[in-house]
C-alpha cells in the first residue's frame, strides 16, 4: 500500500486535491501556449502553401511544354545545318560538287 503524504490529501490512498488542481492549471497554461504557437505559425504555413502551389503550377506547365520544346529542338537541328556547320552555304545543296 502506498501512502499519500501530499498537502491536502484526505486519506492515505486518495490523490491530493491540491496537486491535481496544480497539474490542471499547468495543463491549461501549456494548452494556451500551444494555441498561441499555432496561431503564430498559421500565416507562415499559409504562405508556404501558396508558394508550393505556385511552384507546382510552374512544374506542371514546364512538363506540358517540354515535349513541344523537344520537338522544336529536334526539328531545328535536323533541318538547320548552320547550327552544326556555321559556314555551310545552303545554295550549294542543289548543285553537285565535283
Amino acid at each position: 500500500m502506498v501512502a499519500n503524504f501530499h498537502h491536502g490529501a484526505s486519506s492515505l490512498t486518495q490523490p491530493s486535491v491540491l496537486a491535481s488542481s496544480i497539474d490542471h492549471d499547468d495543463q491549461l497554461v501549456e494548452n494556451a501556449q500551444i494555441k498561441q504557437q499555432i496561431l503564430e505559425a498559421k500565416p507562415k504555413a499559409d504562405r508556404a502553401d501558396k508558394k508550393s502551389s505556385k511552384l507546382e503550377d510552374i512544374v506542371r506547365l514546364m512538363q506540358q511544354q517540354l515535349p513541344m520544346m523537344m520537338e522544336k529542338h529536334v526539328a531545328d537541328t535536323s533541318t538547320n545545318t548552320s547550327q552544326v556547320h556555321p559556314y555551310y552555304a545552303r545554295n550549294f545543296d542543289d548543285h553537285h560538287v565535283p
